[in-house]
């Protein structure tokens, strides 16, 4: 590690693990036994630094000694959906260690820096070392490969990410399982089709029906089938997977309608949606029956007397 030649000490090869040390050199003198010795104590801090060779050369090809940022692999894929809807994809760029902290990021398509915000959003947090570049509106020109450069201030690095196209999640099959005095209970059926990503969490929206009368009095679009209307009137719950695939809502009002909503995410972004009306009640015969009855899915109904309609059959009724 270190050789030492009279009063010089010699590193033989520098790499990133001396960064930080400490070498105590310590210096006596002495003249006989007749005087105290002189005593001269020194302490040197090896400090590593690296130099960006060339624009052409990339970081990984500078010697050990560069102390740049690590990643977690040196590429990754991720995932867009890209239909008729107005979506975006999130690139996650994440700094497994870096000494000193990254200070900056910079994310690119080939040789061009993406600083575009009418396209792109780059937010960064430094105490996680990590940055999150938000592509709006995308289509199939956003596809391809993406760079994250990270910076701390001694070296750089990249990160190369692969942005592929992939299917949105299906509808979700939806039956209700259990109903109770204030809370109703769903299973959501786990399945996943070819060209589909694993499902990750379920969106569960609901209001209650006194609300959807009162807007489709005042205007008779179709209200329900607007984000925008469930952001302002609904509660919405974004729940991890369950492994049982039975999801309670509680908290709910005592014989009363709901309409409820419901829509499975992957890591790409959502699928289509399924909307469902139930009411509570707290009659054990009642919900005896409901467990005991088939599946409700977009392509079947069940009577008000045993809780549950297809509100996408309603609707039709409604705006007709």
């Amino acid at each position: 590690m270190y050789t030492i030649a009279g009063k010089e000490v010699t590193v033989e090869r520098l790499t990133n693990w001396y960064d930080g040390k400490k070498i105590n050199c310590v210096h006596i003198e002495s003249y006989g036994k007749e005087e105290l010795p002189i005593i001269d104590r020194r302490e040197v801090h090896i400090d590593v630094w690296c130099k960006w060779l060339s624009d052409d050369i990339p970081l990984t090809t500078v010697a050990e000694n560069s102390d740049r940022p690590e990643f977690y692999k040196s590429s990754i894929e991720q995932y867009a959906i890209v239909d008729e809807k107005i979506r975006e994809v999130e690139l996650h760029c994440s700094v497994a260690a870096s000494n000193p902290p990254v200070i900056s990021f910079t994310f690119y398509r080939g040789p061009t820096e993406l600083t575009d915000s009418t396209k792109y959003n780059l937010t960064t947090e430094k105490t996680r070392s990590k940055a999150t570049l938000k592509v709006f509106n995308v289509d199939e020109n956003d596809l391809g490969e993406y760079r994250c450069e990270v910076n701390n201030g001694k070296a750089k690095n990249s990160l190369i990410i692969h942005l592929k196209e992939t299917s949105p999640p299906s509808e979700p099959r939806v039956t209700l399982y259990d109903v109770k005095e204030n809370a109703i209970t769903w299973k959501i059926e786990d399945r996943q089709e070819e060209g589909e990503l694993p499902i990750k969490e379920v969106e569960i929206n609901y209001l209650r029906q006194s609300i959807v009368d009162e807007k489709l009095e005042e205007n008779e679009e179709d209200v329900l089938n607007s984000d925008r209307f469930w952001n302002d009137y609904g509660v919405k719950q974004k729940r991890q997977k369950s492994r049982s695939g039975l999801y309670e809502i509680s908290g709910l009002l005592k014989d009363a309608d709901y309409i409820f909503k419901f829509r499975r995410l992957s890591e790409a972004g959502e699928g289509p949606s399924v909307l469902l009306r139930a009411r509570t009640n707290k009659d054990k015969l009642l919900v005896h029956d409901v467990k005991n009855s088939r599946q409700v899915s977009s392509s079947s109904a069940l009577s008000f007397f045993i809780s549950v309609l297809m509100t996408r059959l309603i609707l039709c009724n409604w705006f007709l």
